[in-house]
């Protein structure tokens, strides 16, 4: 398992992008849908490595925000375990990659691996448009990542 490594797995190979900083936040809703409980994800990264000749020439250092919402959320419900989703199927702004512009996050999910006190390592999985074809030419790529993230106050 490749902790704090952002890899984006697109049509012509595999970036690895190190991840520089990652943290996650509860923000308060009302309990209803209406005004849901979000678990918010940031993720800075890196310089790539590894990266395809598409790309290289764009000093690109993506950042991720991910909201994934529920009725209720609490802090010691996301342990080791603990699952969300948020397929994102109208490319809202509730999940993000800022590559070289902002492109929306599609079928979302996180999944806690480890929590010691505010420190959770989680992984994420999600789709986006290829990040140097905006027009559809390509096939989506795919979003990975495992990285420790801290509790943001």
């Amino acid at each position: 398992m490749k902790v704090n490594k952002l890899i984006l797995k697109r049509f012509c190979g595999e970036e690895i992008y190190p991840v520089k900083n990652a943290t996650w936040r509860i923000l308060d809703g009302d309990g209803t849908w209406d005004d849901p409980y979000s678990l918010w994800l940031e993720i800075a990264c890196g310089p790539g490595e590894n990266l395809n000749e598409d790309t290289k020439s764009l000093d690109a250092e993506p950042n991720l925000d991910i909201s994934f919402y529920a009725a209720t959320l609490n802090k010691e419900d996301v342990k080791a375990g603990f699952i969300m989703e948020n397929q994102n199927k109208e490319n809202e702004s509730d999940a993000l990659m800022y590559y070289c512009a902002h492109q929306p996050m599609r079928k979302n999910q996180m999944e806690v691996l480890e929590r010691e006190g505010g420190v959770l390592v989680i992984r994420v999985t999600a789709e986006t448009t290829d990040v140097n074809y905006y027009d559809g030419s390509k096939p989506d790529n795919t979003i990975e990542i495992t990285a420790r993230f801290l509790l943001k106050k």
